[in-house]
């Protein structure tokens, strides 16, 4: 599989590169969903590292409001190694987060910097582990 263009793997999943983020051509690229939707791209920390992402954007109901989606986002995040240090990949994420987040997802508003928003998760998300790991091929 070919991980150098943003694309849509399946209803809910996509895979953003970076290199796009100056382009229109996220704007808009994720529509409204009944369903959870899951945004992946590697965010490079050094030279050397690289992070994979994960936001998560999962609809619910409230039945005080009948009828009515509301959406709840996070994010975890691999690390290539255990090199770096969680101090040292917020910022990074953040800011490519919070960009991909607002021309992709423009129908839904969310402070991707918020306190607490962002976890670790070492292994559990094979497709982050996966598109780390292509990442570092040419």
């Amino acid at each position: 599989m070919d991980f150098r263009t943003s694309q849509r793997l399946g209803n809910t999943t996509y895979i953003i590169t970076l290199e796009e983020l100056p382009q229109e051509k996220l704007n808009g690229f994720v529509s409204p969903s009944q369903e959870a939707v899951y945004i992946h791209f590697i965010s490079a920390i050094t030279s050397s590292h690289r992070v994979g992402v994960q936001i998560s954007i999962t609809p619910f109901c409230l039945r005080e409001f009948p009828g009515q989606v509301f959406y709840f986002a996070e994010g975890i995040y691999v690390r290539c190694c255990a090199h770096i240090k969680r101090e040292d990949i917020l910022a990074p994420i953040n800011e490519a987060a919070q960009v991909i987040y607002t021309r992709a997802v423009s129908w839904h508003t969310w402070n991707l910097r918020a306190p607490d928003i962002w976890y670790p998760d070492p292994l559990s998300f094979p497709i982050l582990f996966l598109l780390l790991h292509r990442s570092r091929s040419p």
